[in-house]
């Protein structure tokens, strides 16, 4: 009997492997969500949410961590629940890691969509490059963030099934914090206007952690994945509530897809 739940074991594991490998090939940071789930894609669905507002409003005193002093966070409270706290920082590589490790890490024991959609808003804040208009910048935002919760965060039915196998996901830096030109992808000069205004692309590498229980028996998968995306620091506009002032990091945009 032990025998044949090993291998049932690894037929299972087999399996998750290979759907995780090809969903990270052809759907990169909307993968983590899918990989769990086992679900094919549906490009066409696109889930019609009301856009809240960031919710981390808790400041935090400096902690001591093994190298040092650390910077001051928006919301301590958040890592109880799995999640990742921002950090109230003009220090954008440390910012980066920190804003690809929150899209990415969720355990699914604790936080559902809804609760993870209104913590990933609080990371958010507004393009000034549409304008000081209030509502002009709160439609572009809005517009930012139905993009993550169509394309990356993916609609309630996976979120289900992420539950149903008490899904947790955790990931962890690999390399260096590649910035604007760093990318082959990226033509030089094409980012001049952003980078004048402290505006960086940025993508970080990770490793993903997956664990999970599929039909009792556990799962874990370590994959590789890469999120991109725009953060301004200097000159920028982090959105309220927040302890977070003009001049600390912010996400302006996570980008479904990943620059090379």
């Amino acid at each position: 009997m032990a025998k044949e739940r090993t291998e049932e074991q690894k037929k299972v594991r087999r399996l998750v492997a290979l759907i995780l490998a090809m969903l990270l090939g052809f759907a990169a940071v909307g993968a983590i969500i899918w990989s769990l789930a086992l679900l094919g894609t549906d490009r066409d669905k696109q889930p019609s949410d009301s856009v809240p507002s960031g919710t981390e409003t808790s400041p935090a005193p400096p902690t001591e961590g093994p190298e040092g002093p650390r910077s001051e966070v928006v919301d301590p409270t958040v890592t109880e629940l799995g999640l990742i706290a921002q950090p109230i920082t003009s220090d954008i590589q440390q910012y980066a890691l920190e804003a690809a490790k929150a899209l990415v890490t969720v355990d699914s024991t604790k936080v559902d969509r809804k609760k993870f959609k209104e913590y990933i808003a609080g990371w958010i804040g507004h393009d000034q490059r549409y304008g000081t208009d209030l509502s002009e910048l709160e439609g572009v935002r809005d517009d930012r963030l139905n993009e993550i919760y169509s394309r990356i965060i993916g609609d309630s039915s996976r979120w289900d099934l992420l539950a149903r196998d008490d899904s947790i996901l955790v990931g962890k830096p690999t390399g260096v914090v590649k910035m604007d030109y760093d990318h082959v992808s990226i033509s030089a000069g094409s980012l001049e206007d952003s980078i004048s205004i402290d505006l960086h692309t940025v993508t970080v590498d990770l490793d993903i952690t997956t664990t999970a229980e599929q039909s009792g028996n556990p799962i874990e998968v370590v994959k590789p994945l890469s999120v991109s995306m725009q953060i301004q620091c200097e000159g920028s506009y982090p959105v309220p509530p927040t302890t977070q002032v003009p001049g600390n990091c912010t996400v302006i945009r996570y980008f479904p897809e990943v620059f090379n």
